[in-house]
């Protein structure tokens, strides 16, 4: 399994995949980074033969905050890279 700055990936059990938000100083806020990982992880646990079911949860006090709003001062202004975020395939 691919590592990733977003999220930890353990199994508790055979066949479960325990997804965890890695970013709890964020409240495991999203950013475009976020959304990147997601994709290739969901990617990779769907690939998987031997996974049968994933949870998805958040480290520290919260599941998640949302977007992080930093991220979206860093893209404000660019209207290009705002498309490409909303259309992350």
């Amino acid at each position: 399994m691919e590592r990733f700055e977003r999220f930890e990936v353990t199994s508790p059990r055979p066949g479960v995949a325990l997804v965890t938000i890695a970013r709890p100083e964020k409240l495991n806020a999203m950013d475009p980074l976020f959304f990147r990982e997601l994709i290739a992880l969901t990617a990779q646990l769907g690939a998987d033969p031997e996974i049968r079911a994933a949870v998805l949860t958040g480290a520290g006090r919260a599941f998640s905050a949302g977007g992080d709003i930093v991220s979206f001062r860093e893209i404000a202004g660019d209207t290009a890279r705002v498309r490409r975020h909303l259309r992350l395939p």
